[in-house]
């Protein structure tokens, strides 16, 4: 990770995501699922179509099961492993309201809390 400490904890979560590019007119047209989400960005995958390009400005919309849709500008910064058949991209948040952020934040740490719930009932069987 070059020294560096991530600012948010990420989550793993499938979440349904509407994306398309920043520079695109209309309403969103495709649509990627989460493989993960911090208050700082996410990655997604999908099958439709070819992936978003490395640099490539987004904007994602976005709904946690306990909120209203958020609009999110946010850049691709990488490609990620994905299954055959399917793409899956890296997406650093750049335009993020700070209350859908810590949204975002409190979200994943119910996930976490619950995993952790999850697991230690699991090592008590």
């Amino acid at each position: 990770m070059n020294g560096q400490r991530r600012q948010f904890y990420r989550h793993s979560t499938p979440l349904v995501v509407q994306w398309d590019a920043a520079e695109a007119e209309g309403p969103l047209a495709r649509t990627a699922t989460t493989l993960d989400i911090s208050g700082s960005g996410l990655s997604m995958y999908g099958s439709d179509g070819s992936p978003p390009g490395i640099g490539q400005w987004l904007v994602i919309r976005l709904a946690l099961s306990d909120s209203h849709p958020m609009l999110i500008v946010g850049e691709v910064l990488r490609e990620v492993p994905a299954p055959e058949g399917s793409w899956a991209v890296a997406v650093k948040f750049r335009a993020i309201d700070e209350q859908e952020r810590d949204e975002i934040a409190s979200f994943v740490s119910r996930g976490q809390s619950r995993e952790i719930r999850r697991r230690r009932m699991k090592s008590l069987e």
